[in-house]
């Protein structure tokens, strides 16, 4: 799984005034997809993480962080858990890009348009902007990323 850059930027463009956090790929096969990003010498390695409970996903968080648009990102990989919206987003738009993990912008502390219920999810809480069903989907998270990425997770080993 090669990260085209063209995708990439479309999905954080769809955080607008938001800072982007995280990069989220959508995949059918988590280990699959981590070891082909470690072996494209990307820097990155995964862990697991908590499941993703606003786009029904299971998930694996890098440790090292992709320079996108002029900020550092995580890569969440994602593989569906449930037929919710990440399930309807790899339908539609098959394997690649499909979620931008944000915060507020500095200057802006609200997320555009209304927001859904928090929910867990593998860097921390957050609410999904609603939008389309098949992405790209934005999630507000409710805390910082500071600490380790699968801080979260299920003993830090993949599942």
């Amino acid at each position: 799984m090669i990260l085209d850059p063209g995708a990439v930027a479309e999905v954080v463009r769809a955080a607008g005034e938001l800072r982007p956090l995280a990069i989220g790929i959508a995949t059918v096969e988590l280990d699959r997809a981590a070891l082909e990003l470690e072996a494209a010498d990307s820097g990155l390695t995964f862990a697991a993480a908590a499941d993703d409970e606003l786009l029904g996903a299971r998930c694996l968080v890098s440790a090292g962080v992709l320079a996108v648009g002029g900020a550092d990102v995580r890569v969440v990989l994602l593989e569906p858990s449930t037929e919710g919206l990440l399930a309807a987003a790899l339908a539609r738009r098959g394997e690649g890009p499909a979620v931008v993990y944000a915060a507020p912008a500095e200057a802006s502390p609200d997320a555009p348009g209304p927001r859904s219920k928090l929910g867990a999810g593998p860097l921390g809480p957050g609410r999904l902007v609603v939008g389309s069903r098949f992405g790209p989907h934005v999630i507000v998270l409710a805390g910082s990323l500071e600490g380790s990425p699968g801080r979260h997770g299920r003993n830090g080993a993949r599942p």
